[in-house]
């Protein structure tokens, strides 16, 4: 599955979950030792993950056929690639990109909240509540911060609190929203603004953002 997002030098690719046990099986080899006594979905989200960054990877024509895991569990991307992977429960994504193009890249998915969950008090302030309205609007806030903290992660390498940024435009009609940094931290890397682009697949929303170069605000 092809997911277009309409970022020059950016291509994003989706694989429904669970994997069959045909495709788990030819991708297993990809599992890390630190996997060997986990649950079979975990496996199968892992799998999944490298597979997408696999086709994602081809798409640009760019050759990758193996991503190991760092400590922290985050992919090591070859020297000449940048990339993001995510799952939400059925479906896996990952973007990839030239590191000639973009210095660093995230991507989430999330399945859209139902109207019994509430994560509002966790995620947004009072600003984004009225600006996102819905809870599909809260989803795409939710996802978007996600994908923004895996993007910046190389450059902070700490964790980022929900309310260290704020959204401050989203638009249904393009799929794309806004995010300032409103954290001291943030602002004295130059990380201050970041745009990103969005798509509703499946009742999942899978959110996108690049950084351009480093210490540099985003321009997606």
């Amino acid at each position: 599955m092809v997911l277009v997002f309409d970022i020059a030098g950016v291509s994003v690719a989706g694989v429904q979950l669970p994997l069959s046990s045909r495709v788990f099986e030819e991708y297993q080899n990809h599992l890390p030792e630190s996997l060997a006594s986990a649950a079979q979905v975990r496996k199968e989200d892992y799998v999944a993950g490298r597979l997408c960054a696999f086709k994602a990877s081809a798409l640009l024509g760019l050759s990758l056929s193996k991503l190991p895991t760092h400590s922290d569990r985050t992919p090591i991307w070859p020297q000449n690639l940048c990339g993001s992977i995510s799952h939400s429960k059925k479906l896996a994504v990952s973007c990839v990109s030239s590191a000639d193009h973009y210095f660093s890249l995230g991507i989430d998915a999330e399945e859209i909240l139902d109207d019994h969950i509430d994560i509002s008090e966790q995620v947004a302030n009072a600003n984004e509540l009225a600006l996102v309205k819905n809870n599909l609007g809260l989803t795409v806030l939710f996802s978007a911060k996600e994908a923004l903290y895996k993007a910046i992660y190389p450059i902070v390498k700490s964790f980022v609190d929900f309310k260290e940024v704020e959204m401050t435009a989203i638009n249904f009609s393009k799929n794309t929203f806004e995010i300032n940094a409103r954290s001291e931290n943030l602002l004295k890397l130059g990380l201050n603004q970041f745009q990103g682009s969005f798509q509703i697949i499946d009742n999942t929303v899978v959110t996108l953002i690049t950084i351009k170069h480093r210490g540099e605000h985003v321009d997606s």
